[in-house]
C-alpha cells in the first residue's frame, strides 16, 4: 500500500507538471495592431480584461470629445456609444473578467447641464450603456470594474467611490490632513472589495488601499520627499488584492512600484537616462507588471518580473521572433495585462499613426508552483528507487 501511495504521488506530481508544461509550450508570442474607429486619428487602450480576450479604450475625434471602444478577435473594433443628452463624447476606462461589462465615463444631459465639459460615470452590458448619475458630485468617471462588473469604481467631484447596484455610491473616505477631500479611485480587486488610487494628506497625495474594515490607509512612497510635497499613487491591483502598482517620488525622480503589506513599497527601476516610469497594471498574482518609462530615446513600453526585472517590452518581442510584424511600430505605453501574464495591451506609434494594439507571450519563467512540482516530482522518484532497491536486498 505504501508503495502504491508513493507511485500515486509521482504519477499526480509528473502529471501535474507535464500539464503545467503544456499549457505555457502552447502560447506563441504574437503581435496585432487593433484596427481603428473608422474616421479617428488616434485609439488608446486603457484595459483588457482579466481572461485576455477584450480591450476597451478610446479613440478623440476633436479637441473636446472622442468616442468608448470595446474589441475582441470575434468582434472587431466596435463604437458602445454614448449616453443620451449630453455631447458625443465617451471613454472607456475598465472591463470586467469576460469582457462582457465595460466602465468609463461619458456626457450626460445631467451633467452636460451642469458644465459642456462635465462627465457621468457609465456602465456598459450587451444591452447598452447606463449612467450611474452624479450621486454626491457634479462630474465623475469610472476607472474599474470587478471580475463580474457588479463592483464599480472611479471619482466624483474629487472624491473616490465605490458604487454597486444595491448600495449606489459610496465614498471612500480620505486620509488625514486633506481638507477638503481629494482623491481618486483606480482601481478594485477582482472581487470589488480592494480599491487603490490616490489620496491627499498631511504630506502629499499619497497611494492608499481600501477596505471596509480598514478604510483608506496610505501604503507611503518608496522614498521620502519634502514634507507636504510627497507623491504615489496606485494605479493597478491584482486580482486578490494583494499586490498594488502604480507611480512614486523616487529622489528627484518619478518611478514606477510594487507594494505587497510583506515587502511594502519598491521601486522597479527605469531605461538608462529615464527619470519618469509609470506602472499600470499587474498580472493576478502580482508577479508580472507593466506600465511606461521614459529613457533618452523617449518614452517606452516596460514589462517587470522578479527574474528579469525592468525591461522594454518591444525588445522582448523583437527576441521572439516578431520583428517583422512590428515592423513600423513603436510601442509607447503598456496599460493592461490578463490574470494570467501573457496577455498585454497597451498603445504606441505605428504604420498610421497612434494605435492600440495587443500581444501575447508566454509567462517569463515556470512558476514557483511548477517549480515545487519539479522538486517534489524529482524526490518522490528518488524515494521510489530507494524503496525498489530495498526490495531488491
Amino acid at each position: 500500500m505504501k508503495s502504491t501511495r508513493i507511485w500515486l504521488a509521482a504519477s499526480v506530481a509528473v502529471s501535474a507538471f507535464a500539464a503545467t508544461a503544456a499549457g505555457m509550450a502552447t502560447v506563441i508570442p504574437s503581435f496585432q495592431a487593433i484596427p481603428s474607429l473608422p474616421g479617428v486619428q488616434s485609439q488608446y487602450a486603457q484595459a483588457i480584461s482579466g481572461d485576455g480576450t477584450t480591450v476597451v479604450g478610446f479613440a478623440p475625434v476633436d479637441n473636446r470629445n472622442s468616442k468608448a471602444f470595446r474589441w475582441t478577435a470575434a468582434t472587431g473594433t466596435v463604437d458602445i456609444g454614448d449616453l443620451a443628452g449630453g455631447l458625443p463624447d465617451a471613454a472607456a476606462g475598465g472591463v470586467s473578467f469576460n469582457g462582457s461589462v465595460v466602465v468609463g465615463r461619458s456626457s450626460s444631459a445631467t451633467s452636460f447641464a451642469n458644465n459642456s465639459f462635465y462627465d457621468e460615470p457609465f456602465r456598459w452590458t450587451s444591452s447598452g450603456m447606463t449612467g450611474l448619475g452624479l450621486g454626491f458630485g457634479t462630474y465623475g468617471d469610472s476607472s474599474d470594474t470587478s471580475a463580474d462588473g457588479s463592483v464599480v469604481v472611479g471619482q466624483l467631484s474629487d472624491q473616490a467611490f465605490r458604487w454597486t447596484q444595491a448600495t449606489g455610491y459610496v465614498a471612500l473616505g480620505q486620509l488625514p490632513g486633506s481638507h477638503p477631500p481629494n482623491s481618486s479611485a483606480n482601481a478594485v480587486s477582482a472581487n470589488g472589495t480592494v480599491v487603490t488610487g490616490y489620496a491627499w494628506g498631511t504630506t502629499g497625495r499619497l497611494a492608499y488601499r481600501w477596505t471596509a474594515a480598514t478604510g483608506m490607509q496610505s501604503i507611503g512612497v518608496v522614498a521620502p520627499g519634502r514634507p507636504g510635497d510627497e507623491y504615489s499613487e496606485g494605479l493597478g491591483i491584482s486580482a486578490d488584492g494583494t499586490t498594488i502598482v502604480g507611480a512614486s517620488y523616487i529622489g528627484p525622480n518619478i518611478g514606477a512600484f510594487r507594494w505587497t503589506a510583506a515587502g511594502g513599497m519598491q521601486g522597479l527601476g527605469d531605461f538608462p537616462g529615464g527619470t519618469v516610469s509609470q506602472a499600470f497594471a499587474v498580472s493576478g498574482d502580482g508577479s508580472i507588471v507593466v506600465g511606461q518609462g521614459d529613457s533618452s530615446n523617449g518614452s517606452s513600453a516596460f514589462i517587470w518580473d522578479t527574474t528579469h526585472g525592468f525591461r522594454r517590452l518591444q525588445d522582448i518581442l523583437d527576441q521572439d521572433g516578431l520583428g517583422q510584424a512590428l515592423s513600423g511600430w513603436y510601442l509607447v505605453r503598456a496599460t493592461g495585462i490578463s490574470n494570467d501574464g501573457q496577455t498585454i495591451t497597451g498603445w504606441g506609434n505605428g504604420p498610421n499613426g497612434t494605435a492600440a494594439w495587443v500581444v501575447t507571450l508566454p509567462v517569463p519563467e515556470p512558476s514557483t508552483f511548477a517549480l515545487g512540482i519539479v522538486g517534489l516530482a524529482t524526490g518522490t522518484a528518488v524515494a521510489i528507487r530507494r524503496l525498489e532497491r530495498g526490495r531488491r536486498r
